[in-house]
């Protein structure tokens, strides 16, 4: 089956109208004969507007292709509480949940972050003070502290993938926030005081833990970054984010969001 990912398509911010494109994503499934389809978060600032989107795909594409979406942090931002995000009603949303595709099993998990990629740089009550001033994340809702947060997902995520070995499945896994610092130490930042972005990026922990327990491919987004796949022992690691095509920050190669989708899309034939 063919498997295609992209994520950070900020359709809002990069202001493409979503019947455009909701048209070049059924043109795109129909003509590369996706099977499934997964949009690994920000796909808008809004999870309701990612869910509706989702949905009016799912219709449009009709029976056959199977449609899922992660949520990055800018869903996450749009007030809905840390129990809406876990556990958000809706049979397309892939956090905490998993496909059988022939011999793999494909995990969704949003994954969060703990200030692991900041490599000690900072302390943490320098980046708690900077996420409450500056950083978009400081309008999402959570009863616990991102370390906290980070340790949960990473649990959910062992069990996940401890029963998929159980079940003797190959492990693909599908998260918004990078696992990969080799990802995050490609960034140019133009200026140093910046890096501290670094610590809200994903986690280091998660990286190593794939590669510890065999996961075969990694999938993630959220650096706006492109880098080139990255292979650590057995596990692939991905970053498939879209990223901003703005006046002040422009990250498209070009300007034509279809081109841009076509380039940034991964599909892997499992």
């Amino acid at each position: 089956m063919r498997v295609a990912f992209i994520s950070d398509l900020h359709l809002d911010v990069n202001r493409i109208d979503p019947e455009k494109a909701l048209g070049l994503f059924e043109a795109e499934i129909k003509r590369q004969a996706i099977d499934v389809l997964i949009l690994a978060g920000d796909t808008f600032n809004s999870l309701e507007k990612t869910s509706d989107f989702v949905q009016t795909l799912a219709v449009k594409v009709g029976p056959g292709p199977r449609l899922f979406y992660l949520a990055g942090n800018h869903e996450m931002g749009s007030g809905e509480s840390f129990e809406t995000i876990e556990d958000f009603d809706d049979p397309h949303y892939l956090h905490k949940k998993y496909l059988d595709i022939g011999s793999h099993r494909l995990i969704g998990h949003n994954g969060w972050y703990d200030y692991s990629m900041d490599k000690n740089q900072h302390t943490i009550e320098e980046i708690a003070s900077f996420k409450k001033r500056n950083w978009y994340d400081r309008r999402i809702k959570q009863p616990m502290t991102d370390q906290e947060r980070m340790a949960l997902a990473i649990a959910e995520m062992e069990t996940m993938v401890e029963e998929a070995k159980k079940a003797g499945q190959k492990v693909v896994m599908v998260n918004h926030f990078s696992p990969l610092q080799a990802f995050v130490d490609q960034i140019p930042f133009r200026k140093s005081k910046m890096t501290i972005l670094k610590a809200f990026l994903g986690s280091a922990f998660l990286g190593r833990d794939f590669v510890k327990w065999g996961v075969e491919s990694s999938i993630s987004g959220h650096l706006h970054l492109h880098p080139e796949k990255q292979q650590v022992a057995q596990t692939s690691f991905y970053n498939v984010a879209l990223g901003y095509n703005r006046r002040r920050i422009m990250e498209w190669s070009g300007s034509d969001f279809y081109q841009e989708v076509t380039k940034r899309m991964l599909i892997l034939d499992l």
